[in-house]
């Protein structure tokens, strides 16, 4: 709850709110297409990063749903370089070129999103399964189902997903719909990235 933190190869640097940055409490950084800096906040505000300064776009949207959204879950970018991003509470917010929102409630949750540029689709993990959006139709199609108690955190990886389904890491294929169980831990996973070299990481409470 203390802002973020930058290392110039020496020493490292805070942001805070007083600097411009939407919230303290910043789980999650993502960078678009122009360089800018989204972050994934706790309270749910929006802002950017860019040349040296802070965007906090929460101004603009006092009248918005932000205000009562929970914390940001993910964040996304679209083939067009619109900023796409959901929250705790199943909104998917939308941030255009003009850094206009706007945004629909589909779910009651989102764990996150990923948008893939190739088949312009962008993939939903939700409180209900897996679901691709189609924007031309504007509809959603299931892929999977499967129990929010227990699957919390995820990983995009081109047509596969990673999921975290309590203690256990599953990968799912959205070109085949199947699921496959890649491994047992013995606590509750808490994260999972993956390098460079394709190596799955996964963080445990223990």
């Amino acid at each position: 709850d203390i802002g973020i933190s930058r290392f110039n190869g020496r020493n490292f640097e805070v942001f805070t709110t007083s600097e411009g940055l939407p919230g303290n409490e910043v789980f999650g950084i993502y960078e678009d297409s122009k360089g800018r800096l989204w972050f994934q906040t706790l309270n749910g505000q929006i802002g950017y990063y860019l040349d040296g300064g802070f965007q906090n776009l929460q101004e603009n949207y006092q009248n918005s749903v932000l205000n009562y959204s929970g914390y940001i879950s993910s964040i996304t970018e679209d083939n067009k370089g619109n900023i796409i991003m959901s929250t705790s509470t199943g909104y998917i917010l939308r941030v255009d070129s003009d850094l206009k929102l706007s945004f629909s409630k589909p779910f009651s949750h989102i764990i996150g999103i990923h948008y893939v540029k190739k088949t312009q689709q962008l993939i939903i993990v939700s409180s209900g399964g897996v679901y691709t959006y189609n924007s031309k139709l504007n509809t959603f199609s299931k892929h999977y189902a499967f129990d929010l108690k227990y699957h919390k955190r995820c990983y995009f990886d081109s047509d596969v997903i990673f999921v975290s389904n309590g203690k256990t890491l599953e990968k799912y294929y959205l070109n085949k719909d199947s699921v496959e169980i890649i491994q047992k831990f013995s606590d509750d996973i808490i994260s999972i990235s993956k390098t460079h070299e394709n190596t799955i990481y996964v963080g445990t409470r223990s």
